[in-house]
């Protein structure tokens, strides 16, 4: 038995009136459930950030947010936008300062 047309009339406004409140309030109990970060802790990371990645700057109004964690031990470290997010784990995983070090002789070898 499905939704009766009202019903899902007004699923669909409350949806369109909520959702950025909804979707906001969802990504505070994964921060919090995943990071132990509230959303207090959050905030002021942010602020203290000046709302920018912790390592390129770019500004999270403009790209895709990350909190920074250590894989081992669970602690937060920082905000990053994907791109240093993604890198920075290939770094930890690929060998750490010793590959990112190799990396820069290849580069400048290779330019």
């Amino acid at each position: 038995m499905g939704l009766s047309e009202k019903r899902k009339a007004y699923k669909r406004q409350w949806w369109a009136e909520n959702r950025s409140r909804h979707l906001d309030r969802m990504k505070e109990r994964a921060r919090e459930r995943n990071y132990g970060l509230t959303s207090d802790q959050f905030t002021r990371m942010f602020k203290d950030q000046d709302g920018r990645c912790a390592i390129c700057k770019a500004d999270f109004a403009s790209v895709r947010m990350h909190v920074d964690h250590d894989h081992h031990t669970g602690k937060v470290r920082a905000l990053l936008c994907a791109d240093c997010n993604l890198a920075l784990g290939r770094v930890e995983r690929g060998g750490g300062v010793a590959w990112l070090k190799a990396a820069e002789v290849y580069l400048r070898r290779f330019g």
